[in-house]
């Protein structure tokens, strides 16, 4: 995931925002799916200000160094919206469902088409995924514990057993939120 492009995102909707409020944004809103510390955050801005993405206005402070307050420039915007259009890698995994509902979550300035055809192409993957991993049915795992004796070997596959069955729940529920999200998003455009 680019730090740079979830920061656009951030500064396009919260113009005016100083690394530091980024910071406790994405704590507030993206950070169950995107994290950034503040030495991630800093060289990111001043890489994007240096590329022409960003603006940035100072802000006297009393007693403190000035607030830097960024903005996003067209040039930002063109990145942005380019990295939006890219069709997403999906991959297996916890890291790619990630990226892929943090992407998601700054196409509200998109087209209905390509939003559509985005969550389109996210259902598709992850019912291929959940059918994956229901034909896997720990097979892999069962065989790399099968030499253990019996009440250790079924402990491990009681413990797997629970988290597959966990994985299994959270894809179906990935699925069925991203379709109730483009229903609610055709509604919408029927108003």
């Amino acid at each position: 995931m680019k730090i740079d492009y979830v920061l656009l995102g951030l500064i396009r909707i919260n113009p005016n925002s100083s690394g530091y409020q980024l910071r406790g944004i994405i704590n507030n809103s993206t950070g169950y799916f995107f994290t950034a510390h503040l030495s991630q955050i800093y060289p990111a801005l001043r890489k994007m200000l240096d590329n022409g993405w960003l603006k940035v206005e100072l802000l006297p402070q009393d007693g403190k160094p000035d607030a830097k307050l960024y903005s996003i420039l067209p040039k930002g915007e063109e990145a942005l919206d380019a990295w939006l259009n890219e069709p997403f890698k999906f991959g297996m995994g916890r890291s790619t469902s990630d990226e892929y509902i943090t992407k998601l979550m700054f196409m509200g300035h998109m087209p209905n088409d390509k939003l559509l055809a985005y969550i389109d192409a996210g259902i598709k993957h992850f019912e291929k995924e959940r059918r994956e991993i229901l034909e896997s049915n720990l097979g892999p795992e069962k065989e790399s514990v099968e030499w253990l004796a019996p009440d250790i070997r079924n402990r491990y596959l009681t413990i797997w057993g629970n988290e597959f069955d966990y994985i299994v729940k959270e894809t179906q529920s990935r699925i069925d939120r991203l379709t109730a999200l483009k229903e609610a998003i055709l509604a919408n455009q029927e108003k």
